[in-house]
């Protein structure tokens, strides 16, 4: 939790109070200045340029509100009264995931483990009319993966949502959680006291300001960063019209990897799943280790192992793919001395990434 404040930083938050302004216009304002917190002193000199972007009255509403410097400090004083610190897109743990969106968020606000963020993500999404049948699946898909010590991924809604959570937080996992609001205003009501518990070991994240209550049009921009954020989207159950269907399309667009789970054909909350099984969009899931598999061989995806390998290590665990081999042979195939080899051989022993088995031979573990 950060105890001070950039000016720069502080341009980000002061922008980000304007709701009349969508996050693609907020971007292309602060690309305008040299430096993000030059917009303090030199915001109407760029008035020509911003009559682009925005209109007349919103640039004087902009510049009145600009000169309260104060009332961003209180802000920011109430962020960190509550725990919650933030990323501007400008940061670099900003999430990569996230800059591929046509419009990513301007701010993130968070609760918990911000490095989670650089974790291999499952998303499980589904109706809020869950049936007993999906209550089954989804609890015992969410076991199994934070068995395997994969991080999930989930909205903060009734049905689905729900019972990921719970799940995660009886099994003591992990879990990364969008909220349709503020982080302080979590709807339904109902699961604030679920999403504590997941902050305790998670991450909690919004685009949207402390005290900001959810919206029904917040919930479709939710829904991209979930589609963003995830590495593997699984549908559990929705009728062809859920906002569910929408994340997982939306993520097999940007290349991520989908499945649905099959169920009864004559259950409207099957019906997309089934289609989407059907017309290839999604690969059927009935096991878990379908997708624990993807992972299993390398181990730097598991939940355990937030930290990002560099290219040396990684180039090592490319070369020990599938099979076990002497250091002489690994440092054949990456072109590494001995001397940097055994150094980052025992980086990856320290992660838990790879053992040495006998003599001077590794493997994956």
């Amino acid at each position: 939790m950060r105890e001070l404040i950039t000016k720069d930083e502080l341009a980000f938050l002061a922008l980000d109070g304007f709701d009349f302004l969508r996050s693609f216009k907020k971007h292309r304002i602060i690309e305008l200045f040299d430096n993000p917190g030059d917009i303090f002193d030199t915001f109407i000199t760029k008035k020509p340029q911003l009559l682009d972007i925005i209109k007349l009255a919103e640039i004087d509403k902009v510049n009145d509100l600009l000169a309260n410097r104060n009332e961003l400090k209180n802000y920011f004083n109430k962020c960190r009264n509550m725990n919650c610190d933030f990323l501007t897109y400008n940061d670099e743990e900003y999430p990569n995931k996230l800059r591929e969106l046509a419009e990513p968020p301007f701010v993130l606000y968070y609760r918990g483990n911000i490095k989670l963020l650089q974790s291999e993500l499952i998303l499980i999404s589904g109706t809020r009319y869950i049936t007993t049948y999906g209550i089954d699946m989804t609890n015992r898909f969410t076991k199994s993966f934070v068995e395997n010590e994969l991080v999930m991924l989930s909205g903060v809604s009734d049905g689905v949502d729900t019972h990921v959570m719970e799940t995660v937080c009886e099994q003591s996992g992990r879990a990364v959680v969008v909220a349709a609001g503020g982080i302080d205003k979590v709807s339904p009501t109902e699961n604030a006291d679920l999403v504590d518990e997941v902050a305790i070991s998670g991450l909690v994240i919004s685009e949207w300001r402390l005290g900001v209550s959810a919206q029904k049009y917040h919930y479709n921009l939710r829904n991209r960063v979930l589609s963003a954020l995830c590495d593997v989207g699984i549908l559990v159950e929705g009728d062809i019209n859920s906002n569910s269907v929408g994340v997982i399309k939306v993520a097999s667009d940007m290349g991520r990897e989908v499945y649905a789970v099959p169920g009864n054909l004559t259950s409207k909350y099957s019906e997309a799943p089934n289609l989407l099984i059907a017309n290839q969009t999604a690969i059927a899931l009935v096991d878990a280790k379908q997708i624990v598999e993807i992972f299993r061989d390398v181990c730097y995806f598991s939940a355990k192992k937030v930290e990002v390998l560099d290219d040396k290590q990684m180039a090592i665990m490319e070369v020990l793919n599938d099979k076990a081999l002497h250091i002489d042979e690994i440092a054949t195939q990456t072109g590494f001395t001995i001397g940097v080899l055994s150094e980052k051989l025992m980086i990856l022993e320290c992660k838990h990434c790879i053992r040495k088995i006998s003599g001077n031979i590794y493997e994956i573990i």
